[in-house]
């Protein structure tokens, strides 16, 4: 299936954990999602992704790996079934798409509200400066609420259990859901700093940058 860039990227979004853990109770939830800001510097594990139509329908699934270094750096690597990079190394933002050798790059501060790996590789305080952070109406849920027009989701759900997020759920206006799980996942692990580095393989095209001087 052909990937969709632009939805990809505002995909990096958040960040599921399939630990088998019992739910944070409700009063507990917000509390839960602030602490794994707090405690959490850094992630890697595998996703998958599944986007589901109004009637919960699979329109698309996809998997792969991840990392997260906070601030404001993630790698997600899309493997099955196609293969895409997206890289955020603090300043830009790189999606390549290796089927088509096309690289585009765009300043991260462009891409503010676009996903969850963003959301998650910030800040607890950026967070709330842009969100309402409210309990879910079942245990364990935490419902985001943006304050502007930016975000890009009518609603997102976060599942917290053992501490940390194990299920996201965005939905968009077209009533499509995309639900976000991970596993095998390593909090806090030293992460090498080139991981969030990015360079184009030689003789793909670059948009954006002004294709890095027609590298």
């Amino acid at each position: 299936m052909k990937p969709l860039p632009s939805m990809l990227a505002g995909l990096l979004l958040l960040i599921v954990m399939a630990n088998p853990a019992p739910a944070e109770p409700a009063d507990g939830a917000v509390a839960a999602f602030r602490a794994f800001f707090v405690d959490v510097d850094a992630m890697r594990g595998t996703f998958t992704q599944r986007t589901l139509d109004e009637e919960g329908a699979v329109l698309e699934s996809a998997s792969g790996t991840m990392a997260i270094q906070r601030p404001d750096r993630f790698r997600w690597t899309y493997e099955s079934p196609y293969q895409q990079i997206i890289v955020a190394d603090g300043e830009d933002l790189w999606v390549y798409d290796v089927g088509l050798e096309q690289v585009s790059v765009r300043p991260m501060d462009e891409m503010l509200g676009a996903g969850p790996a963003l959301l998650l590789s910030g800040s607890f305080a950026e967070l709330e400066r842009d969100f309402r952070i409210v309990s879910g109406d079942e245990a364990g849920w935490v419902e985001l609420q943006g304050r502007g027009g930016s975000w890009q989701f009518d609603a997102v759900r976060i599942h917290m259990a053992g501490g940390a997020p194990d299920r996201l759920e965005l939905q968009d206006s077209l009533g499509q859901t995309t639900v976000l799980e991970l596993g095998e996942l390593d909090m806090n692990p030293s992460l090498e700093s080139g991981l969030f580095r990015f360079e184009p393989p030689e003789g793909v095209d670059v948009v954006g940058r002004e294709g890095l001087g027609g590298g």
